[in-house]
């Protein structure tokens, strides 16, 4: 679902944003310029990821509805990735924006994300900007409670072995989302490369035979 036109990737981050900017501000580490537009650095901080699959499944009922506007990514192709954006409007929420997202598979030799993003919140009536966001791991977590969401609706059994493509991120909040919702019985894994599969998240485990709330 990563990487699929259909998903409401924008709307669902907008959301998590949105509870962000509805959170108590750390003023040692958010900040503020002249223009009353605040910068979040670490915007997932403290989120609860039973908050973030709940809020998913809502603008997923909302883009259901045809109550958002989500126009097609738009891409950029670079010699070495790309990157492609993704605005959108919640006027359930009031709130419209825009993600900036890359994809560079040999980022992780530099010892960089292989994603990383950014997320503009803008003010309905005038479109004056209103904050920025580092969104590099909120995508990691929507990602996650976006599938988590599709198994919760989806899977012919509320209890299934769960099967991870990579062992990245994404893929351990996947693994974590996708347990809040389900019961798993198992995970298997399919990695590139042995070495990653012998580092698998030490929280894996714990999620087995967890049941939805």
């Amino acid at each position: 679902m990563r990487d699929c036109e259909a998903e409401p990737c924008t709307p669902v981050m907008m959301v998590t944003c949105n509870r962000t900017l509805h959170r108590r501000h750390n003023p040692k580490s958010d900040q503020v310029n002249h223009f009353g537009m605040r910068y979040f650095p670490d915007p997932d901080r403290n989120l609860d990821p039973g908050d973030i699959n709940r809020v998913v499944e809502a603008a997923f009922a909302d883009h259901g509805r045809g109550l958002v506007q989500m126009p097609p990514k738009v891409y950029i192709t670079l010699p070495a990735g790309d990157f492609r954006t993704m605005p959108g409007f919640l006027p359930t929420l009031g709130i419209a924006g825009v993600k900036i997202v890359n994809v560079h598979p040999d980022n992780p030799k530099a010892g960089l994300p292989t994603v990383m993003a950014l997320t503009i919140i803008l003010d309905v009536a005038t479109g004056r900007p209103t904050a920025i966001l580092n969104t590099t791991r909120l995508t990691d977590l929507r990602t996650g409670a976006a599938g988590a969401i599709a198994a919760r609706y989806l899977a012919p059994k509320k209890e299934c072995v769960l099967g991870v493509i990579g062992t990245g991120r994404q893929a351990e909040a996947q693994v974590l989302a996708t347990a809040l919702e389900v019961s798993l019985s198992g995970i298997r894994v399919w990695s590139r490369t042995a070495p990653m599969q012998r580092h698998l998240p030490h929280d894996w485990p714990r999620c087995l035979q967890r049941v939805s709330p």
